[in-house]
């Protein structure tokens, strides 16, 4: 079976996910027959079966922090994997304030949840589990509502994924996604507009283009992506040679990405696209 990774919602703020502007179900992992389902926010069980995803085929439910956009059906998920305990099996791999509560809230994982699974890990940034043949390790989050929160980095046989979760920008999030093959950023404001809840359009582009070696390119969607991709190539003097800048192409840059990929085996290529051209 194919890897996959299947996106069920991550919406982002109240607005979104209150009125269900943006789904909000997590993400799936598929991969050397281990699902995992990461950070199941409200509707994940709904839009699991939308998308043909059996809840009952997860082996672990990874969550980065307390949000009610990242974890609030955590029990429902873990109820429908194990049918209510009856089949105890698999793990909870999450930061610790999701396990353990913090001052202001309570555990969202419920102790009654905890006795379904086999086993429920609380994780710091640097720590690693391994489930099966699959590495989890813990990463470091800038995250002003919930101190413990983490993001993960996975290593699988097909390749190695990380996912910042809910994270302002800081300089560590360079060193912890090093080398990675697939990055999944939780951008929650557009252009440069900034926040304390999580990365803009500014601070991903940043993060991507300050890893890429002189050989890479890079092929943007039309609009925000390529107006900071260009501005920021220039703050850097490296000129716009290796980028494809997809202006008034909206829906086409994906496309455009797999020619110059499938021509030129020997270069990386990079695809900036958004859900709104997606």
């Amino acid at each position: 079976m194919q890897p996959k990774i299947i996106f069920l919602g991550t919406a982002g703020d109240s607005i979104a996910v209150g009125k269900q502007l943006m789904s909000s179900g997590g993400i799936v992992v598929s991969v050397d027959n281990n699902q995992f389902h990461l950070d199941p926010g409200p509707g994940a069980i709904l839009k699991a079966k939308e998308y043909g995803i059996n809840p009952r085929n997860n082996i672990a439910v990874l969550t980065t922090n307390n949000s009610i956009y990242h974890c609030n059906d955590i029990n429902a998920v873990v109820d429908a994997m194990t049918h209510s305990g009856l089949d105890r099996r698999g793990v909870v791999v999450s930061c610790k304030s999701v396990i353990q509560g913090t001052e202001d809230s309570y555990p969202y994982l419920t102790k009654k949840c905890r006795n379904y699974v086999e086993k429920v890990i609380g994780l710091e940034p640097g720590n690693r589990v391994g489930i099966n043949n699959i590495e989890i390790k813990a990463t470091k989050t800038k995250n002003n509502d919930d101190h413990t929160a983490i993001g993960f980095r996975l290593l699988t046989s097909k390749f190695s994924l990380g996912y910042t979760s809910q994270t302002s920008y800081c300089h560590e999030l360079i060193d912890e996604f090093k080398g990675i093959d697939i990055l999944i950023l939780n951008v929650v404001s557009p252009e440069e507009n900034r926040t304390d809840e999580g990365l803009n359009t500014q601070d991903a582009i940043k993060l991507i283009i300050d890893h890429l070696s002189h050989r890479d390119i890079v092929v943007s969607t039309t609009g925000v992506a390529s107006r900071e991709l260009f501005e920021y190539r220039s703050t850097l003097n490296q000129g716009h040679k290796r980028d494809f800048l997809t202006v008034g192409g909206m829906g086409h840059a994906n496309q455009i990405a797999l020619g110059i990929a499938m021509q030129t085996p020997s270069r990386k290529v990079f695809c900036f696209d958004g859900d709104g051209a997606m």
